[in-house]
């Protein structure tokens, strides 16, 4: 998908449109309502950018007794997909083969 993005920041003009009358408010690294989830990734998730109490967030994250299963509860939006990539060893990027594609809402994978 590609969209207008005439300053280079990442984010969307029709997105930053909406947030204020110009290009400049937000950047990629601004946070216009301090939540700590910058202004692009805000726009990448679909959250409001000016309500602190609205951002990706990672709910709760629970193992079995044997750490072969996770159930995973993170807030979401519904004109979003989300991929849950795992990987077996800290530090080495998740193998796209692995990556697990949610739907909205609350996702449950066994590996």
């Amino acid at each position: 998908m590609t969209f207008a993005d005439t300053d280079g920041d990442g984010i969307a003009d029709a997105w930053e449109f909406t947030l204020s009358e110009n290009l400049t408010t937000a950047t990629a690294s601004s946070d216009f309502d301090q939540d700590g989830a910058s202004d692009k990734n805000e726009s990448i998730s679909s959250t409001a950018p000016n309500d602190a109490n609205v951002h990706f967030k990672i709910i709760s994250c629970t193992y079995d007794g044997g750490y072969t299963e996770a159930t995973v509860v993170f807030t979401t939006n519904p004109t979003r997909l989300y991929r849950l990539e795992t990987s077996d060893a800290l530090g080495v990027s998740p193998d796209p083969l692995r990556a697990h594609h949610l739907p909205a809402g609350r996702g449950h994978l066994d590996d």
